[in-house]
C-alpha cells in the first residue's frame, strides 16, 4: 500500500498508475503478449477481468473464513493487492477503449 499521499483516494490512484506501469513493464519484458489497453477483443479483456475478479473473490472468502485458497493470504494486504489488479485492469480497459474508439475514428476519416 502507498501511504505517501494524503487520501485514501490519492493513494488508491498513485497504486493504480503504479500497478500499470508495472503491467506495461512485465508486457514490455516478454512475460505477457498484451495489456488490456493494447489492440485485442473486448472477449479477451473481460476474460483477463474476470481472472482477476474471480482472484479477488478467493481473497475475500479466505479472508472471512469461509475457505482457504492456495496462493491467498487472508489479509488487508492481501485483499488491497487483489483489488489493485482488479482496477489496474479495469483502468487498461478504459485505456483501450479510448485507444479503439480514436483508431476507428481515424480509419473512417481516411477512408471518406
Amino acid at each position: 500500500m502507498n501511504t505517501s499521499q494524503s487520501t485514501p483516494t490519492g493513494d488508491a490512484l498513485g497504486d493504480i498508475a503504479w500497478e500499470r506501469r508495472r503491467q506495461t513493464e512485465l508486457r514490455n519484458a516478454g512475460r505477457y503478449e498484451k495489456t488490456c489497453a493494447d489492440d485485442m477483443p473486448n472477449l479477451r479483456r473481460l476474460a483477463v477481468l474476470t481472472e482477476e475478479v474471480g482472484e479477488f473473490a478467493q481473497e475475500v472468502l479466505t479472508f472471512e473464513g469461509f475457505r482457504e485458497a492456495r496462493g491467498t493470504g487472508g489479509t488487508y494486504d492481501s485483499l488491497y493487492k487483489e483489488a489493485l489488479h482488479v482496477a489496474a485492469v479495469a483502468t487498461a480497459i478504459l485505456e483501450g477503449i479510448v485507444a479503439d474508439a480514436q483508431r476507428e475514428t481515424r480509419e473512417r476519416q481516411v477512408k471518406a
